[in-house]
């Protein structure tokens, strides 16, 4: 069975999160990964932050902070704010470690011994009075190709990449009125355009939303520059003798090689490549992750190339981009104080910017939360799901694009209707994680819920079964039965399985061999290999339990088994 590697840009501590970047990438690959999870899929969704970035020292000199205070304090609130929004991270790095950092270096030593890599010397701007480079965000103006405002790297409209130097209208970012000179500088660089071919070729067998594509193709494949792998920039991964820094962007590429070796601790596997590996990015990210990474993989022979993208347009505010750096944002922290998070993750779902920009207003989500109370929509749906407790709950909701998950959820949750729409459970998992979990712990129906949200009970030894977790991919499993009255199983034994039965609901006779025990709600039985056993229902309700089997590697181990004769 395939597993899945979920990755998401690291975000920049030049700032705490806003609403754009929960809208974004983040939310949507949260709900990807519990969808895949209630589907019983093995994933691994993490993420680092990109602590390297210009944009940081530059954020903390505007703010006259101490950069390595302000750089804490920033990753201590991503922190915060993504664990408040209840985006399940398996993973989130929020410091460097000498383990993560070697990993990247070597990486990048991999990446230098390459013919594709050489050296290029390049005028940079440069700053007399600090005696710095003005590159990545230390120099603005406008963009050669849109005309639009840019910083050193890619232009966030067009998607139009620049080295720092060919921006038209140069100015220091921190002092306009500076007089430029320029300086050069030796740096590594590889040249993208003669891979243009190969670029086409892995795109064509992803999966990528149409208009993603669309820009891809129009935009970035045409792009014919020398991308710098290493800059002179005052913060980064030193990796050669000119003390020149790695490019922040192939030190992303390198902590996703890091969090993919700690994927396959996780899962066990001997070959990443069968890892689905799926990326959720904005569109002015896409440079970076469908060229210049795949570039890289292909240069260094990885055949490890994303099976999926999906590449959001932007969240606007007043018509212009979410940006941290330019100013134009709502803190999603600051949402939270007059908002629930539950009507937050439903609101950004819904208008996730898949294939088209979203205008956002304040007024837009006030009138939203006025009109649908999420928590007190949630109460009602409980006391009209216990009233309709044995309606079927199936799971069917499989599509990726998050706002039509949320739409459902909105309908479901306004109806005044008394029946509960068939996937309006699974919903609520991938939605709402936290109201859920209260929700199931309210109906105290276990058995109930998972037959519900699962639906795939079958007749198995004359009862109803339900596989969660199949032999076949794994030393174990894990099932759910249900004996209804006066049914019993049919008796059987497994020659190679041990076994054990936790009851969750109702009594019954356990049989093993010869003997016979009462077995009863909080009990649990141990069938050792080979044993013949059966169990049977008894008194007025079903008898619910759970059965854990594995393959047994010691058959002359021996178990103590319940005392209580029948």
């Amino acid at each position: 069975m395939s597993s899945y590697f979920i990755e998401v840009p690291p975000p920049t501590p030049n700032g705490n999160l806003h609403l754009g970047h929960i809208a974004g990438p983040y939310l949507a690959a949260d709900l990807y990964n519990r969808t895949l999870r209630l589907n019983k899929k093995s994933t691994f969704f993490a993420c680092d932050l990109d602590r390297n970035q210009s944009y940081v020292r530059l954020a903390a000199t505007q703010q006259d902070k101490d950069y390595t205070t302000f750089l804490n304090e920033q990753c201590s609130l991503i922190e915060s704010t993504f664990a408040s929004y209840e985006i399940g991270f398996d993973v989130l790095i929020r410091q460097a470690s000498p383990t993560r950092d070697l990993s990247i270096k070597n990486f990048a030593d991999r990446l230098l011994q390459s013919r594709y890599v050489r050296e290029k010397e390049v005028e940079f701007y440069y700053n007399t009075v600090t005696n710095t480079f003005l590159v990545e965000g230390y120099i603005s103006g406008k963009c050669p190709k849109c005309y639009a405002s840019v910083k050193g790297g890619v232009c966030e409209l067009c998607g139009f990449y620049n080295c720092s130097t060919e921006i038209v209208e140069p100015m220091a970012t921190l002092d306009p009125s500076l007089i430029l000179s320029k300086r050069k500088c030796m740096i590594l660089v590889i040249n993208l355009a003669q891979f243009r071919n190969q670029l086409k070729e892995i795109l064509e067998v992803a999966e990528i939303n149409q208009a993603a594509k669309e820009f891809i193709y129009d935009n970035l494949l045409e792009c014919d520059c020398d991308f710098p792998i290493t800059l002179p920039l005052e913060d980064g991964i030193i990796i050669d003798e000119s003390n020149n820094k790695l490019n922040p962007w192939v030190e992303i590429l390198g902590g996703t090689y890091y969090l993919k070796g700690m994927a396959q601790n996780k899962f066990n596997k001997n070959n990443e490549n069968k890892f689905i590996h799926t990326c959720f990015m904005g569109i002015d990210n896409a440079f970076y992750y469908a060229v210049v990474f795949n570039v890289i993989r292909h240069i260094l022979a990885f055949n490890d190339f994303p099976k999926r993208y999906y590449i959001n347009k932007y969240y606007l505010l007043g018509e212009r981009k979410f940006s941290t750096s330019r100013g134009n944002v709502i803190w999603a922290h600051e949402a939270l104080t007059q908002f629930s998070v539950d009507c937050l993750r439903v609101f950004l779902a819904a208008t996730y910017p898949l294939n088209d920009n979203y205008n956002f207003t304040w007024q837009q989500l006030v009138d939203f939360n006025e009109d649908i109370n999420i928590q007190q929509a949630c109460v009602s749906a409980l006391a009209n799901f216990k009233q309709n407790y044995q309606h079927s709950v199936a799971n069917t909701f499989n599509s990726m694009y998050f706002y039509e998950c949320a739409s459902v959820l909105i309908k479901s949750i306004a109806s005044n209707s008394k029946l509960i729409p068939p996937n309006f459970l699974f919903l609520l998992q991938v939605l709402l994680p936290k109201t859920s979990e209260r929700f199931f712990r309210e109906l105290d129906k276990f058995e109930q819920i998972t037959e519900q949200t699962t639906c795939s009970f079958k007749k198995e030894f004359g009862i109803n079964l339900n596989r969660l977790i199949y032999l076949s991919e794994n030393d174990f499993c894990v099932s759910i039965a249900m004996v209804e009255s006066n049914q019993q199983t049919v008796p059987h034994q497994h020659e190679d399985l041990e076994e054990v039965f936790f009851i969750i609901a109702g009594s019954g006779v356990m049989y093993i061999g010869d003997s016979s025990y009462i077995v009863k709600k909080n009990d649990y039985i141990y069938i050792p290999s080979g044993a013949l056993h059966s169990i049977k229902q008894c008194g007025k309700e079903n008898l619910n339990f759970v059965t854990i089997a594995w393959k047994s590697n010691d058959k002359t181990r021996s178990f103590k088994l319940p005392t209580t004769a029948a």
